[in-house]
């Protein structure tokens, strides 16, 4: 799979859900339990955050929300589409459904939601 125009591939973290007695609760469902999810970016198409560049670039605009691969990003509930390659889920979005750019230690702390 190679990302074209604007799209950018994210390899989604399954979120796991904690019950107030600390029980982890492992469902696909809860991943949208949350107004997030969150994943690693494999790949960026040649278009995306062209915008960002642009800005950047003409009017020495720094944004550091333009991802680059292997960054860990925070996406828009709802983004993009899912596709199940070789068993694993991928996802396709755009670079305005990517909020947020994350360290790895947050990106990890967040996978494990306690929906309170």
């Amino acid at each position: 799979m190679k990302a074209t125009g604007e799209s950018v591939i994210v390899r989604p973290f399954k979120m796991e859900e904690k019950t107030k007695g600390g029980i982890i609760v492992k469902d696909e469902r809860n991943r949208h339990s949350a107004n997030f999810s969150i994943g690693q970016v494999l790949q960026i198409g040649p278009l995306a955050f062209e915008r960002e560049r642009w800005l950047e670039k003409d009017f020495n605009i720094s944004n550091p929300l333009v991802a680059k691969v292997d960054d860990y990003v925070l996406c828009a509930k709802h983004s993009g589409y899912d596709i199940k390659i070789a068993g694993e889920v991928i996802r396709v979005c755009l670079p305005a459904d990517v909020l947020a750019i994350l360290t790895e230690e947050e990106a990890l702390s967040l996978t494990t939601w306690t929906g309170e």
